[in-house]
């Protein structure tokens, strides 16, 4: 049996294209768009960090992000690479299906992304009808660590329009 020396990581990212009515003046003014049920803990896994402390992270990325301004057209960019659940499913579907038929790897791959492009598309131009008149940030968060675990999978947007661009 080999045994790994060393580090061995299976760490994921996501990036997180979110609209807001208006740009916060505080923290607290945060934790009330991002939680309006109030004060609460989030705990998607072991960690846990109370919804305030969420808002005090996100409130601090809001402001780094307004000292370079990040064009809109940049963010509506990034959503060209989006692989959400529901283009997970797609995939691995056309993906059986294509191997089964004994389509090359390469050849496999530029025909799902072809079939995934008009699904891709529709998932993008719905968020778009929903940020329209919002100002959009971009977070990205990883599960590098106990705390980016629970910001990147804690559902901590799930009050605001947003979409999640995982890199898994």
């Amino acid at each position: 049996m080999k045994h790994r020396q060393g580090f061995v990581s299976n760490s994921s990212s996501s990036s997180f294209i979110v609209g807001f009515d208006k740009v916060p003046e505080s923290a607290e003014e945060l934790h009330t768009m991002m939680f309006p049920e109030g004060e609460h803990t989030i705990q998607p896994y072991d960690h846990s960090a109370s919804s305030t402390q969420v808002a005090e992270t996100v409130f601090e990325d809001m402001t780094d992000q307004l000292k370079f301004k990040t064009a809109r057209k940049a963010l509506i960019a990034d959503l060209s690479c989006i692989y959400t659940n529901e283009i997970r499913t797609n995939w691995r579907g056309l993906e059986r299906q294509y191997k089964s038929e004994g389509m090359d790897l390469y050849d496999m791959w530029e025909k799902i992304e072809d079939d995934l492009k008009p699904l891709r598309m529709s998932l993008i131009e719905n968020f778009l009808s929903t940020v329209e008149d919002k100002i959009l940030f971009r977070f990205e968060y990883g599960d590098d660590d106990s705390y980016g675990a629970l910001l990147e999978h804690g559902d901590i947007f799930r009050n605001l329009p947003h979409f999640k661009l995982s890199f898994h």
